[in-house]
């Protein structure tokens, strides 16, 4: 099986139509995340997950030639995203602030919303956009962890909380071709935010991810 088929179908999708060049790396990113999502999703003992996001933390924080190189994922990480030790960390902290107890404060999911698009961003980067560039980025990661959390939790105090940030958070407009699968999750958010129903559901949200694959916008 490929590894991309673990993805959640949306995250499949925006793969799918990010440039070759920096593919891999957004995949590495991707799969890192679902790997701490597992994690936190079968946490029955808030210690437990904590040891073992302590552990991916460790890792991630090491420089390079120092992380485990038996693991794939992490030598995939080291070999597309040389230098991205914070960013990779800011999505392990975000990650760990989802195992308190529900409702979780504003606080916590905005702080998770941070560090998955701290992950996201660091894309940007091996891209080589510019700033700017980069920071559009971020906000459309942003703004796609925020809607993702918001109709994946069961819990309806975080889902208008999540929710609230997301629209509190603009809309970054048209993105460039180098993060094109993450303006693709931005596209399916804003849609996600105004319609009030998850990413990728309903018949129109695939052809938005059409056609902001093939136009950017």
């Amino acid at each position: 099986m490929d590894s991309s088929e673990v993805l959640q179908p949306a995250l499949r999708v925006a793969l799918a139509w990010h440039p070759g060049e920096t593919r891999a790396a957004l995949q590495a990113v991707l799969e890192l995340d679902a790997q701490l999502a597992r994690i936190v999703a079968q946490a029955r003992e808030g210690v437990l997950a904590q040891m073992r996001l302590a552990w991916w933390r460790e890792r991630l924080s090491q420089p390079e030639g120092a992380r485990l190189t038996g693991n794939p994922l992490l030598a995939s990480l080291e070999t597309r995203l040389a230098g991205a030790q914070t960013e990779l960390a800011a999505l392990v902290d975000g990650w760990e602030e989802l195992l308190g107890e529900a409702p979780l404060p504003e606080t916590a999911i905005d702080a998770f919303a941070d560090g998955r698009a701290d992950a996201l961003a660091a894309i940007a980067r091996c891209a080589r956009v510019e700033p700017a560039g980069a920071e559009l980025a971020r906000r459309a990661a942003r703004r796609w962890a925020l809607a993702d959390f918001a109709f994946r939790t069961s819990d309806e105090r975080e889902r208008a909380a999540a929710l609230a940030l997301a629209r509190a958070t603009p809309p970054p407009g048209r993105l460039p071709r180098q993060v094109r699968g993450i303006a693709v999750l931005g596209a399916l958010a804003d849609r996600a935010i105004d319609r009030h129903e998850p990413v990728l559901a309903g018949r129109i949200a695939p052809l938005i991810a059409l056609r902001v694959g093939m136009t950017g916008r």
